[in-house]
């Protein structure tokens, strides 16, 4: 049982907290030769660029909260670095995240007309759910900590994101998709709750296996970006959120997972 000797500061912890130069032509000299003009060959495919939608669903992370320079987080840190990418002619990005929101919340996201619409037409996806999912089983067994309710609430959790995938492949069946998982936001502020790394890991492991099941789906981890107590500067004043420069290492790991993948749009 995790020591209840903490559960104050957790009630606390929990309540404060988620271009022209015109050159004149030569005049031509009388010809009576036939002149055959080649025909200009067209491109390979792949040398073509080409429109890139990116849609963005979930909470918090995914929202940019903690952001302090209002970027938008790693969403918009990873949009700027393939914005560079002469691959792609125009990045279009809708951001449907919200903080705050469960799984329960983003499969009725998933039901409105206007995301849907946008899920349909993506060709890449960022997600980030189950965080606060986890943190509600904190909420509600605040005076008794232990495995089993997280336990019994991951399988919950994994019936819920599985059914948030196979959503979003009815509309949409071969844009890459990408999410982060989750991390333990005690790690430094209560590191008596050091249990939590084994409740984060049992979850990941989780959202991977059912990711695993599709060719077009990455898994980023990110959890041992904040296990470092060197990486405590990577938090927000929240002491929950990521800041700026942890948001820009969550980014490079998204760049990471989707540089070999086969984005649907990419040279069309």
């Amino acid at each position: 049982m995790i020591k209840k000797s903490f559960v104050l500061m957790l009630v606390l912890f929990i309540i404060a907290g988620c271009s022209n130069i015109v050159f004149k032509p030569k005049p031509s000299e009388p010809t009576s030769k036939t002149v055959t003009v080649p025909k200009k060959s067209i491109p390979p495919e792949e040398f073509i660029p080409g429109d890139l939608n990116i849609v963005a669903l979930g909470d918090s992370l995914t929202a940019g909260v903690g952001d302090a320079d209002k970027n938008g987080g790693y969403v918009s840190d990873v949009v700027e670095q393939l914005e560079l990418n002469e691959d792609y002619k125009d990045i279009r990005l809708r951001n449907y995240a919200v903080a705050g929101h469960k799984t329960t919340n983003l499969l009725n996201r998933l039901k409105q007309a206007d995301v849907k619409q946008e899920v349909q037409n993506a060709d890449l996806i960022f997600l980030t759910i189950g965080g606060n999912d986890m943190m509600q089983v904190v909420k509600n067994n605040i005076f008794d900590l232990t495995y089993e309710p997280f336990e019994k609430e991951r399988t919950n959790f994994s019936e819920r994101f599985s059914k948030i995938i196979q959503d979003i492949r009815k509309q949409n069946d071969d844009a890459t998709i990408v999410y982060l998982g989750i991390y333990n936001p005690f790690k430094f502020v209560l590191p008596e709750l050091s249990a939590i790394d084994a409740v984060v890991d049992n979850w990941n492991e989780a959202s991977n296996r059912i990711l695993l099941e599709d060719e077009n789906a990455r898994f980023v981890k990110i959890d041992d970006l904040f296990a470092d107590e060197t990486n405590t500067n990577l938090l927000s004043e929240d002491k929950f959120h990521p800041n700026s420069d942890g948001y820009k290492l969550m980014g490079g790991r998204v760049l990471e997972s989707i540089e070999q993948a086969e984005i649907r749009n990419a040279a069309r």
